[in-house]
């Protein structure tokens, strides 16, 4: 029995989220960007050059990037490292999307702030679930630093009353 996505209004706002994939491989890159449309993302970045992530980083604020760990110039260690630095809400959310299968591998990058993996080859269902979770995580955490964001205005303007 194939796997389905469930469609409903929260899951159609998270299909404009901006997603960078990064993979020095274009079939790779074609790949991911085929199944996210497929899915309905519209939203979606890619580079093939791991030295341009932070600057687009900056530049759009993705809410989920999609990494290769083994890439020349810079492998994916060092752009969690240099993002994790430059992160400025706290949450950095990475999937990881790696041929390699040591557990060395995946403990750096959890480490280093990826908060899940898909090892390659992989399923296309898998990649759009994971997918999904990671950007309602990064929604729900967006809402509740919102959320903190006006509770510290009330109590701002609460004290200036008093």
């Amino acid at each position: 029995m194939p796997l389905s996505i469930q469609r409903n209004g929260a899951e159609d706002q998270l299909k404009t989220s901006n997603i960078l994939i990064v993979d020095d491989k274009d079939e790779n890159v074609l790949l991911l960007e085929s199944i996210l449309a497929q899915a309905g993302y519209s939203n979606v970045f890619s580079l093939t050059d791991p030295t341009q992530v932070e600057r687009h980083y900056v530049e759009h604020g993705f809410d989920l990037l999609l990494l290769d760990i083994r890439m020349p110039k810079m492998d994916g260690f060092e752009v969690l490292d240099r993002l994790s630095r430059i992160c400025d809400d706290g949450y950095l959310s990475v999937l990881v999307l790696t041929a390699q299968t040591d557990s060395e591998t995946k403990l750096k990058a959890l480490e280093l702030g990826a908060k899940d993996f898909i090892t390659k080859p992989f399923l296309k269902q898998e990649v759009q679930l994971r997918i999904a979770n990671m950007l309602e995580v990064r929604n729900a955490y967006n809402a509740k630093r919102r959320l903190n964001e006006i509770l510290e205005e009330k109590v701002v303007e609460r004290t200036a009353q008093v």
